[in-house]
């Protein structure tokens, strides 16, 4: 396998590897459990059909061959799957904002709901890119299972920044 931190060296040991990831393996029934431990009402889901087409359905929207996943908060740090390479990127037409707000008790509850961070329109959004190898493709990964109910996803251009040095 060629080193997927070619092009930032600096980064090699600050990404979390995949397989120690909390989200490697984080799948719906663990979140729901998590949740119901916590007293929490359960929210209706996608069921594990209607969250594997909408998967397929993005990829069918995509190129043949490699996918890029844009990263711009804790996804960078910790992506929860494999990846081929690591760029940093930027979008335009996009900004990280605090707009969602979860009243359901994972990061907040109905008196002090908790705010995360999500893409909402404004001049731009700095991040990083992972390539997934299109050999990987078949494989959800912790964008499918975190992002899978709730959270959309779309297709979107990316501006790959050069080498770093160092």
């Amino acid at each position: 396998m060629a080193d997927p931190f070619i092009h930032h060296p600096g980064l090699r040991g600050e990404i979390l590897d995949p397989e120690e990831s909390f989200f490697f393996d984080f799948t719906k029934e663990k979140i729901l459990a998590l949740l119901d431990d916590n007293g929490v009402p359960l929210p209706e889901t996608h069921s594990d059909n209607l969250r594997e087409a909408l998967r397929r359905q993005t990829l069918a929207q995509a190129d043949e061959g490699d996918v890029w996943i844009f990263a711009y908060g804790s996804l960078m740090w910790d992506p929860g799957f494999h990846f081929a390479e690591i760029r940093r990127a930027r979008i335009e037409g996009y900004t990280r904002q605090f707009v969602l707000k979860d009243e359901l008790g994972a990061r907040g509850d109905m008196e002090r709901p908790g705010v995360m961070a999500a893409l909402a329109p404004g001049p731009g959004c700095d991040g990083m890119a992972f390539r997934i190898a299109a050999e990987a493709r078949s494989h959800p990964g912790r964008a499918d299972r975190v992002s899978g109910d709730g959270y959309g996803r779309s297709g979107i251009k990316l501006r790959l920044h050069p080498r770093s040095r160092g």
